[in-house]
């Protein structure tokens, strides 16, 4: 059997996943990396964090630690029954801050202070407080609350909610969701936002078949939800 969940993300704990970066001159003349964070969350490393696989301390985010790698997360569902749609804010909360190198793995964070040597990065971070939405697809019922953790440290900690929802296949509907592509039956005029090697993420579009359903945001509001329907074949 097959569960559809429509899972509420709260950060618990900075989110600094993926980001755009650029280097900046300083007033002092020294170049330092801005990194600002996309408005979504790719699902390689959700799926594989709930799939069970852990974060890896050495490059920092959920990974498979040498195991069997999967060149997209449809294949993680094809082999072990879950899979999570890339997730977007809904309710974003910005802090600045700087984090400075101060040797091969370790890192200093600052709210402010002068440029350090040798590296110096100022990242733009989504903080504790901050929400973001996703649908979650597996053969086994999930608990209704769960905690999963895609960043190393205290970096990408996200406590979830989830609703269960039903799910009506509908053909040539206008998507509302950020979705993987390489995971997904066609879906024309979409707009990528995010180039991955597991897949690159796309918005908008009009899918040639897609789940669609309602859910409940509040005590007196719902809304509808439409993703591309998973390329199972």
């Amino acid at each position: 059997m097959t569960y559809y969940y429509h899972s509420f993300f709260r950060v618990d704990g900075y989110l600094w996943y993926h980001s755009i970066s650029k280097i900046v001159p300083s007033p002092e003349k020294v170049k330092y990396f801005l990194q600002t964070p996309m408005p979504l969350i790719h699902n390689y490393g959700l799926t594989l964090e709930l799939a069970g696989f852990l974060v890896d301390y050495d490059v920092g985010y959920v990974s498979l630690f040498g195991k069997t790698s999967y060149k997209s997360p449809i294949e993680i569902f094809k082999k072990l029954g879950i899979y999570s749609y890339p997730a977007i804010t809904t309710k974003p909360l910005l802090r600045e801050v700087f984090m400075s190198g101060k040797g091969e793995s370790y890192l200093e964070v600052k709210s402010q202070g002068r440029l350090a040597y040798p590296d110096t990065a100022k990242l733009i971070m989504l903080k504790p407080g901050s929400e973001l939405e996703a649908l979650i697809i597996s053969e086994e019922k999930i608990p209704r609350y769960i905690v999963l953790r895609i960043g190393a440290k205290r970096f990408g900690v996200l406590r979830a909610k989830l609703e269960d929802v039903n799910i009506d296949e509908v053909h040539d509907e206008l998507v509302t969701h950020p979705y993987n592509i390489r995971d997904v039956v066609n879906v024309h005029n979409k707009v990528t936002v995010l180039k991955h090697n597991a897949g690159d993420i796309a918005i908008f579009g009009i899918a040639e078949r897609a789940y669609k359903y309602k859910v409940r945001i509040s005590s007196y509001r719902s809304k509808t939800v439409v993703v591309p329907a998973l390329k199972l074949v």
